[in-house]
């Protein structure tokens, strides 16, 4: 009888070690659930449109405007905005590429922003 205590005892660590990790993997779905509704209901705001009056000539000046769109839930208050302009071809894949990236992450579906 004296060997039954050992693996009582081993089989309640065991068990409590099941547990525990069963408790942690809880606690990162909740995380996780939590993240993503909170993601879903923020403001996304990002970039719709942009176009220029003519066409870009060498060392003058191009004048454009972006529009753009919340695509989220929240009304978007207080937010900065970050500018990167990029020079190119609208053939260059390349750089659409580089766009539509962009593009992905300001939209709640795909994006993280």
């Amino acid at each position: 009888m004296g060997h039954t205590a050992p693996r009582v005892a081993e089989a309640a660590k065991q068990q409590a070690e099941a547990a525990n990790k069963q408790a942690n993997a809880a606690i990162d779905a909740v995380k996780a659930s939590r993240e993503a509704m909170i993601a879903s209901e923020r403001a996304w705001v990002g970039p719709s449109n942009a176009r220029s009056d003519g066409p870009p000539v060498a060392a003058k000046p191009l004048d454009v405007v972006v529009e753009y769109k919340n695509t989220g839930r929240e009304p978007a208050l207080n937010s900065v905005y970050d500018v990167q302009y990029k020079i190119g071809k609208l053939d260059d894949p390349a750089l659409l590429s580089e766009v539509s990236k962009f593009i992905d992450q300001c939209n709640p579906r795909t994006g993280i922003g």
